[in-house]
C-alpha cells in the first residue's frame, strides 16, 4: 500500500506570472470585444445604404450576427484558456500541456495578426467585391482602428508567447515533475 505524502508546494513565481500573465489575456480579449464591436457598429451604418431589397437585409444581418458571434466565441473561449491558469497553478501537468498547445496557436494567430494591414479586411480581397462598396467600407472604419488593432495583436503575441517560455523555464517544470506520491497540500491543489 502506497501513502501520500502531503507538502506545501506552492507554485514557483514563473508559473505564477505566466498565470497573470494569462489572466490578463482575457482582459485583453474584452479590449479587443470592444474595438471589434465599435468598429462593427460604424460598418453596420455604411452597408443598408450600399445594397437594396433582401439583398440588404441579407448582408447586415450576416454582418452582424456573424461579427457579434465571433466576438461571444471569442470571450467564452478566452474565459476558458484563463482558467487553465487556474489550474496548472495547482499543478496539474495536463492544463500545462494544453495552455502550451492553445498559447502557441494563439501566438501564431497573433503573429500573423501582426503582419496583417490591421484593417477588418474580412470583406476585402474578395475579387467579386463591388468597388463602390469597398470604398464605402474603408471610409467608414474607424481611423483608430488600424493602431489599436496593433496594440491588441501585438500584446497577445507578447503574452503569449511569454506564457509558453515561462511554463517551460526549469523551475516551472520542476514543480510539475514531483515524484510519485507527492501532491500538492489542499490549500495549493484540489
Amino acid at each position: 500500500m502506497q501513502t501520500e505524502v502531503s507538502v506545501s508546494l506552492a507554485p514557483p513565481r514563473t508559473v505564477r506570472a505566466a498565470a497573470l500573465i494569462q489572466y490578463a489575456t482575457l482582459a485583453l480579449a474584452v479590449v479587443g470585444a470592444v474595438l471589434s464591436v465599435l468598429t462593427t457598429v460604424e460598418l453596420l451604418k455604411v452597408l443598408p445604404g450600399q445594397y437594396e431589397g433582401e439583398q440588404r437585409e441579407a448582408v447586415v444581418d450576416g454582418t452582424r450576427v456573424a461579427a457579434y458571434g465571433l466576438v461571444v466565441v471569442w470571450l467564452v473561449f478566452s474565459g476558458v484558456f484563463a482558467m487553465l491558469a487556474r489550474w496548472y497553478s495547482r499543478g496539474r501537468r495536463w492544463a500545462r500541456n494544453w495552455t502550451w498547445g492553445v498559447a502557441g496557436l494563439l501566438a501564431l494567430c497573433g503573429a500573423c495578426g501582426l503582419m496583417g494591414s490591421g484593417r477588418p479586411r474580412g470583406y476585402g480581397d474578395d475579387p467579386l467585391a463591388r468597388d463602390d462598396v469597398q470604398r464605402a467600407l474603408d471610409a467608414a472604419t474607424p481611423g483608430w482602428w488600424s493602431g489599436a488593432n496593433m496594440v491588441v495583436q501585438g500584446l497577445g503575441f507578447a503574452a503569449y508567447a511569454a506564457i509558453i517560455v515561462l511554463l517551460a523555464l526549469p523551475a516551472s517544470s520542476a514543480f510539475f515533475q514531483r515524484p510519485e506520491g507527492v501532491r500538492p497540500a489542499s490549500g495549493v491543489a484540489e
